[in-house]
Protein backbone atom coordinates (compact mmCIF):
# COMPACT_ATOMS: atom_id res chain seq x y z
CA UNK A 1 0.00 0.00 0.00
CA UNK A 2 1.31 3.39 -1.24
CA UNK A 3 0.12 5.96 1.02
CA UNK A 4 0.52 9.36 -0.13
CA UNK A 5 -1.16 11.63 2.33
CA UNK A 6 -1.45 11.72 5.67
CA UNK A 7 -4.63 14.57 7.28
CA UNK A 8 -5.38 14.03 10.87
CA UNK A 9 -7.88 16.54 13.23
CA UNK A 10 -6.37 18.44 15.79
CA UNK A 11 -9.12 18.40 19.18
CA UNK A 12 -9.06 15.38 20.53
CA UNK A 13 -6.87 13.81 18.09
CA UNK A 14 -3.51 15.67 17.93
CA UNK A 15 -4.18 17.65 20.59
CA UNK A 16 -6.14 18.16 23.83
CA UNK A 17 -9.75 19.56 22.75
CA UNK A 18 -8.63 22.57 24.67
CA UNK A 19 -8.70 25.97 23.28
CA UNK A 20 -4.74 26.89 24.50
CA UNK A 21 -3.60 22.83 23.52
CA UNK A 22 -0.51 22.31 21.81
CA UNK A 23 0.92 18.38 20.28
CA UNK A 24 3.28 16.64 22.35
CA UNK A 25 6.88 15.77 21.90
CA UNK A 26 5.55 12.11 20.70
CA UNK A 27 2.69 13.53 18.59
CA UNK A 28 5.71 16.16 16.92
CA UNK A 29 7.94 12.84 16.32
CA UNK A 30 5.48 11.12 14.73
CA UNK A 31 4.51 13.75 12.23
CA UNK A 32 8.47 14.82 11.24
CA UNK A 33 8.50 10.59 10.60
CA UNK A 34 5.20 10.97 8.74
CA UNK A 35 6.65 13.72 6.33
CA UNK A 36 9.63 11.59 5.29
CA UNK A 37 6.94 9.11 3.43
CA UNK A 38 4.27 11.44 2.64
CA UNK A 39 2.37 15.31 2.97
CA UNK A 40 0.99 15.14 6.35
CA UNK A 41 -1.98 17.58 6.63
CA UNK A 42 -4.67 18.74 9.31
CA UNK A 43 -7.92 19.12 9.18
CA UNK A 44 -9.83 20.96 11.95
CA UNK A 45 -12.94 22.94 12.50
CA UNK A 46 -10.67 25.79 14.62
CA UNK A 47 -9.46 28.84 12.68
CA UNK A 48 -6.76 29.61 11.61
CA UNK A 49 -6.13 32.13 14.48
CA UNK A 50 -6.32 29.09 16.62
CA UNK A 51 -4.64 26.84 14.75
CA UNK A 52 -1.37 28.83 13.18
CA UNK A 53 1.17 28.09 16.77
CA UNK A 54 -0.11 24.36 16.54
CA UNK A 55 0.57 24.22 12.60
CA UNK A 56 4.19 25.85 13.32
CA UNK A 57 4.78 23.25 16.08
CA UNK A 58 4.35 20.58 13.83
CA UNK A 59 6.14 22.08 11.18
CA UNK A 60 3.51 21.43 8.63
CA UNK A 61 4.43 22.49 5.08
CA UNK A 62 1.53 21.17 2.93
CA UNK A 63 -2.26 22.55 2.81
CA UNK A 64 -4.18 22.08 5.73
CA UNK A 65 -8.30 22.64 6.08
CA UNK A 66 -9.22 24.77 8.35
CA UNK A 67 -12.32 26.38 9.53
CA UNK A 68 -14.44 23.21 9.56
CA UNK A 69 -13.46 23.02 5.75
CA UNK A 70 -14.77 26.25 4.70
CA UNK A 71 -11.08 27.25 4.01
CA UNK A 72 -7.48 25.97 2.68
CA UNK A 73 -4.56 27.44 4.14
CA UNK A 74 -1.41 26.88 2.65
CA UNK A 75 1.82 26.73 5.33
CA UNK A 76 3.80 26.78 2.29
CA UNK A 77 3.00 30.27 1.09
CA UNK A 78 1.76 31.85 4.15
CA UNK A 79 -2.08 32.59 2.64
CA UNK A 80 -5.18 31.28 1.95
CA UNK A 81 -5.71 29.52 -1.18
CA UNK A 82 -9.48 29.10 -0.83
CA UNK A 83 -12.34 30.89 1.50
CA UNK A 84 -15.94 29.75 1.42
CA UNK A 85 -17.25 32.85 3.34
CA UNK A 86 -21.06 32.75 4.67
CA UNK A 87 -23.06 36.05 3.44
CA UNK A 88 -23.15 38.82 5.72
CA UNK A 89 -27.46 38.33 6.07
CA UNK A 90 -27.06 34.25 7.31
CA UNK A 91 -23.88 35.20 9.39
CA UNK A 92 -25.83 37.75 11.44
CA UNK A 93 -28.48 35.71 11.90
CA UNK A 94 -26.39 32.72 13.38
CA UNK A 95 -24.44 35.39 15.68
CA UNK A 96 -27.87 36.68 16.34
CA UNK A 97 -29.33 33.16 17.34
CA UNK A 98 -26.06 32.28 19.41
CA UNK A 99 -26.15 35.45 21.26
CA UNK A 100 -29.79 34.43 22.32
CA UNK A 101 -28.96 31.05 23.57
CA UNK A 102 -26.84 33.41 25.88
CA UNK A 103 -23.90 31.03 26.53
CA UNK A 104 -22.36 32.10 23.44
CA UNK A 105 -19.91 35.58 23.17
CA UNK A 106 -18.59 36.52 19.41
CA UNK A 107 -15.48 38.85 19.59
CA UNK A 108 -14.18 41.08 16.63
CA UNK A 109 -12.36 38.84 14.85
CA UNK A 110 -16.24 36.51 14.68
CA UNK A 111 -14.65 33.55 16.94
CA UNK A 112 -17.47 32.19 18.70
CA UNK A 113 -16.37 30.98 22.32
CA UNK A 114 -18.67 29.06 24.69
Amino acid sequence: MNIQALVFDLDGTAISSRPDGMPSKRVIDAVKKAQKLCHVSIATGRSYKATKSIMHALDIDDLCILDGGASLYSCKTNQFVWKQAMDPISLQQVFFKLKKLGDYEVDDDREVTR
